[in-house]
C-alpha cells in the first residue's frame, strides 16, 4: 500500500514538470517574407504617358484656324515640334497660320521617353469651269444630299439619321461615277452655345465620323474632305432650341476641282 502511493506521487511530480515546461516553452510565429518585387526604400518610376494629342480640326481651309490640343503625365520635359518647343504638361495652342505637315510630341522623363503625332491639312482646291449639263448634274446632286443632323453635345449620328446618310451615299456614288473631276467636302457645324475652340472641335468630329460612315459604305476616302466651321456658317440665327437643332448638323457640298489637278491626300 505504501509502495502504490510513492509510485503516485512520483508520477504526479512527472507531470507537473512537464506542464511547467510546456508553459516556459515560446509559440514560434511564421512571419512571410516581403514580396520578392518589393523593395523597401526603392520608389517606383513611371514612364510618360501621353493621354491626348489631337489637331482640331484635321483638316482646314486655307487662312483657317486650327486648335492643338495635348495632355501628359508623369514627364519632366514636354516638346512639340515644329514651332511650338517645350510646352507645359497640358495646354492648346491655337495654329493661326496652320501650315499643314505632321506635329510630333515628345514627353520625357526618368521613366522614359513617350512619342505621339497629328497631322493637319490644308485643304486647296482649285476651280475648273463647267459645262451647263454638268452644272445640272451637280446642282440637282447637292440638292438631293441630306443634312445628318445631331443631338446636344453629340458627334455620334443618330439612328433615325442612318438611313438617310445611306441615301446620300447613293447619290455621291452616282455624281463621282459621272463626274471624276469632283470631290465632296463635308462640312461638319455647331449651334452657337460653348466657346469658338469647343464648337470648332465637336463640329470636326461630326465631320469626320459622317466621312468615316459614308467609306464604310464604299466612297473612296480621297474623294472626301471633311472640314469644320464650328459655330461660324449658322443656317438659322435665332437663339432657339429649333434654330440649335438645325445648326448641329453636317451638310455635303459637291466641289469641282481641275481635271489636270490630282486632289490633296
Amino acid at each position: 500500500m505504501r509502495k502504490s502511493r510513492l509510485a503516485l506521487a512520483a508520477i504526479s511530480f512527472a507531470l507537473w514538470l512537464f506542464a511547467a515546461a510546456c508553459a516556459k516553452s515560446p509559440v514560434a510565429v511564421s512571419v512571410p517574407p516581403p514580396p520578392a518585387s518589393v523593395k523597401p526604400g526603392v520608389a517606383v518610376v513611371s514612364k510618360p504617358a501621353i493621354l491626348a494629342f489631337a489637331i482640331e480640326p484635321r483638316a482646314i481651309e486655307p487662312g483657317k484656324p486650327a486648335m492643338l490640343r495635348w495632355q501628359v503625365k508623369d514627364a519632366d520635359e514636354v516638346r512639340i515640334e515644329p514651332d511650338l518647343g517645350v510646352v507645359s504638361s497640358s495646354g492648346h495652342h491655337e495654329l493661326a497660320l496652320a501650315k499643314p505637315g505632321l506635329y510630333t510630341l515628345v514627353a520625357k522623363g526618368l521613366g522614359g521617353e513617350a512619342t505621339a503625332t497629328a497631322r493637319l491639312e490644308v485643304i486647296e482646291l482649285p476651280v475648273a469651269p463647267l459645262a451647263k449639263s454638268d452644272r445640272t448634274s451637280i446642282e440637282q446632286a447637292a440638292r438631293d444630299m441630306q443634312d445628318v443632323y445631331f443631338d446636344n453635345d453629340s458627334a455620334s449620328i443618330p439612328e433615325g439619321a442612318q438611313n438617310a446618310l445611306r441615301k446620300t451615299a447613293a447619290v455621291i456614288a452616282e455624281l463621282l461615277t459621272g463626274s471624276p473631276a469632283i470631290v465632296v467636302q463635308i462640312e461638319g457645324h455647331a449651334d452657337e452655345r460653348g466657346s469658338a475652340e469647343y464648337n470648332l472641335g465637336i463640329a470636326d468630329r461630326r465631320a469626320q465620323v459622317c466621312t468615316d460612315f459614308l467609306f464604310d459604305l464604299g466612297i473612296g476616302r480621297t474623294k472626301l474632305r471633311p472640314v469644320s466651321y464650328g459655330k461660324e456658317q449658322p443656317s438659322c440665327t435665332e437663339s432657339t432650341e429649333d434654330c440649335w437643332k438645325q445648326n448641329r448638323r453636317v451638310h455635303f457640298t459637291p466641289v469641282v476641282i481641275s481635271q489636270t489637278t490630282e486632289p490633296p491626300i
